[in-house]
């Protein structure tokens, strides 16, 4: 039995927690990942060219990796999530659009769908996730490598200069 009696704050917690996840992403506000997850937490890709890593390795790795997208989009469904005291685990599903822009300015988005499954603890400052892991279910479109797209360090919007 949780030990926590607000469950239904919880879940509203871990809600917000995995919305958070995506605003940083989009954003490119990566350091906002530490407000996500625990400090030892790992983060698994698990598809071609994904990876495994800690949070801590993981933000650069990021950083770097969506450089070759003008702009992303996750929208992340409401989770399923089973709470357990201290502990939870959710999954959620997840379509992200990127877009990315060729050397010639002609645009190419890719539109991919899959499903997070989160490890939760609730640490003193809230809600945590302390495992994630993404499988992806269907990918449309073809992503691009660095040689071949400009690449952006912030998000950027359709009508602003590249």
């Amino acid at each position: 039995m949780p030990t926590h009696p607000d469950l239904h704050g919880d879940v509203r917690e871990i809600c917000e927690l995995l919305q958070r996840y995506g605003r940083a992403i989009d954003s490119r506000e990566l350091e906002d990942l530490r407000n996500v997850f625990t400090p030892d937490a790992t983060i698994e890709y698990a598809f071609e060219q994904g990876t495994r890593l800690e949070v801590q390795k993981m933000i650069p790795w990021l950083a770097k990796a969506l450089r070759i997208f003008r702009m992303t989009d996750h929208v992340i469904t409401e989770p399923i999530v089973d709470l357990a005291g201290d502990s939870a685990r959710s999954t959620c599903r997840l379509v992200a659009s990127h877009i990315q822009v060729e050397l010639d300015g002609r645009e190419r988005t890719v539109i991919e769908a899959g499903t997070y499954t989160d490890e939760h603890v609730r640490t003193p400052v809230g809600w945590r996730i302390r495992a994630r892991r993404l499988d992806r279910q269907w990918v449309d479109g073809e992503y691009l490598s660095p040689a071949h797209v400009k690449l952006f360090d912030r998000p950027t919007g359709p009508k602003q200069e590249q």
